[in-house]
C-alpha cells in the first residue's frame, strides 16, 4: 500500500506542469533581458539568434557596408537594432573613407607616384574593414568595429 502512494504523490497535475514552464520561460526572458543591458553597459559584443532575425536583415545588415548602400538598412527597417547597428557602422565607415578619400586627392598632386601607392592601400584598408563588417553580420553579430564602432554608437537617429 505504500507503494500505491508514493506512485500517487508523484503525480503532477498538467496544470501544474505549464505554471512551471510559464515561470521558466518568464526567467528565461529576464536572464536575457538582464544579459542585453550588462552587454551594452559593458561594450560587449552581443550574438543576435539567428532565428529571432526577420527575413532579410543579416543581408540589409552585410550591404550596409557597401558605399552608399549603407542607408538601406537604416531606411528598410528603422527598428530592428541589428540593421540600425550594421547600418551606422558602414555610414560611419564610408564617411570616414570619402572625406580621407578627398584630402590624399587634394595632396596628391604634391607626389603622384606616392600617392597611387598610398590610395591603393587606402582602398585595401576600406575593403578590409568592409569584409571583416560583412562577415560578421552574416553570421547574426553585432560586433564593433575599430575606430567606426565607437563613433556609430554615438549617432542617434
Amino acid at each position: 500500500m505504500s507503494n500505491q502512494n508514493s506512485k500517487e504523490s508523484k503525480h503532477v497535475s498538467l496544470q501544474d506542469l505549464q505554471n512551471t514552464i510559464a515561470t521558466k520561460k518568464q526567467e528565461a526572458a529576464d536572464i536575457k533581458e538582464q544579459s542585453a543591458v550588462l552587454a551594452e553597459e559593458n561594450n560587449v559584443t552581443v550574438n543576435v539568434d539567428p532565428d529571432a532575425l526577420e527575413s532579410g536583415e543579416k543581408f540589409l545588415a552585410a550591404i550596409g557596408y557597401f558605399s552608399f548602400l549603407c542607408i538601406l538598412p537604416l531606411v528598410l527597417r528603422p527598428a530592428s537594432k541589428f540593421c540600425a547597428f550594421h547600418g551606422k557602422q558602414g555610414l560611419v565607415m564610408t564617411i570616414f573613407f570619402l572625406i580621407f578619400g578627398w584630402v590624399l586627392s587634394a595632396f596628391g598632386s604634391l607626389a603622384l607616384g606616392s600617392y597611387l601607392l598610398i590610395h591603393n592601400l587606402v582602398v585595401l584598408i576600406h575593403v578590409c574593414f568592409a569584409i571583416y563588417a560583412i562577415y560578421y553580420a552574416y553570421k547574426g553579430e553585432m560586433r564593433e568595429l575599430p575606430l567606426f564602432g565607437k563613433i556609430a554608437k554615438q549617432l542617434d537617429f
